[in-house]
This record gives C-alpha cells, sequence and structure tokens, in this order.
C-alpha cells in the first residue's frame, strides 16, 4: 500500500493541466495578463455597469417626466379654475349677441369642455339646460375683431363656428390664450 500511496500525487496544478478537449468545443486559450471574459449569454462587467447606469437615467428621466406631468395638470387645473365668467355668444338663428356665463368644466364623460347655460347671464341659473362644447372638438380658436373684442372657436360638433365677443381686451386674451392651453394640439 505504500507503494500506491506514493503513486498517487498530494496536489494537481490545474493551472498546468492538459486535458484533452471534446470533440466540438474551441480550446480554452487564457494567458496570465489577459482580462476573462464572461461566460457567454452575460454582459461584460463595464457594460452591465453602463446597463446599471441607463437604468438609473432612465429611472431619473422617467421620474422628471411624472414631475412635469404633474406640473402641467397643476397648471391646466388653475386655468380651468381661471376660465370662468360672462361673454356674448352669438346665436345662430338671430343673428346677435347674447350674454351667457360661461365656464370650463372637467366632465368623466366628456374630460374638459366649455359650458354655458342657456338664458344664464351670471351663473346663478343651474336648473337651465347645460351647453357644452367638448375641447377635443375644437380645431381652431382664431380671433375675429381685435376692435370689438370677438373670437371664433371652430368644433367638430358644429358645422358653424361658435363666436363669442368679451366686455374687455383682458377677457379676450384669458379667454383665447386659457382655451389653446386647454384644448389638445
Amino acid at each position: 500500500m505504500a507503494a500506491a500511496a506514493s503513486a498517487m500525487p498530494t496536489k494537481v496544478n490545474v493551472a498546468n493541466a492538459s486535458m484533452p478537449v471534446p470533440a466540438g468545443m474551441p480550446p480554452a486559450v487564457e494567458s496570465k495578463g489577459a482580462p476573462r471574459s464572461p461566460p457567454q449569454g452575460l454582459p461584460p462587467v463595464d457594460k452591465a455597469l453602463s446597463l446599471a447606469q441607463k437604468v438609473a437615467e432612465i429611472q431619473a428621466n422617467h421620474a422628471a417626466t411624472v414631475m412635469q406631468k404633474v406640473q402641467r395638470e397643476a397648471a391646466k387645473a388653475e386655468q380651468v379654475k381661471k376660465l370662468q365668467g360672462a361673454l356674448f355668444k352669438r346665436s345662430l338663428q338671430v343673428p346677435r349677441y347674447q350674454r351667457r356665463w360661461m365656464y370650463v368644466s372637467n366632465s368623466t364623460v366628456d374630460g374638459l369642455a366649455l359650458c354655458y347655460r342657456e338664458k344664464d347671464k351670471d351663473g346663478s341659473k343651474t336648473e337651465s339646460i347645460e351647453k357644452r362644447i367638448p375641447l377635443a372638438s375644437i380645431t381652431e380658436i382664431a380671433l375675429v375683431s381685435e376692435a370689438h373684442y370677438e373670437f371664433s372657436v371652430d368644433s367638430t360638433i358644429r358645422s358653424k363656428k361658435y363666436l363669442f365677443r368679451s366686455e374687455t381686451r383682458a377677457e379676450l386674451e384669458m379667454w383665447t390664450s386659457g382655451l389653446a392651453e386647454l384644448a389638445p394640439p
């Protein structure tokens, strides 16, 4: 048994051992100074770092986008609160302007809409019929007469344009810029 024990090496140097390579597999070539490549299917360490950096960048951009969206929604909500007051709306049947209390409403059915009630001049008649112009249906807001503070709203729900007149230049600018900001592009 002593002879058998001396025949068996106590240490095997794997780095220097040469083993036969199975058929179809390329031989492994390693040098002491060259970095080892990662196993197939896994990105190299520097690519993994860049991937982690890209993920962090995407998360940061997403957070910034979410914050911008929240700010836009807050600005829209503020604009919705501001857009209310008396405007003169031109009637389709009789070519004259009638005073209407106008406001922007947010509905779950059709979203934001420019609203008014028939025969409501100051916003006090809540029992009258509400008319709605969905802002999503607005295709154009145009200045008709700067001297008379008139503007038009073109919508897909009606063949003719809605014509409105405000009492002051400030109101005209408030309504036209506010509706343009809230209406989709």
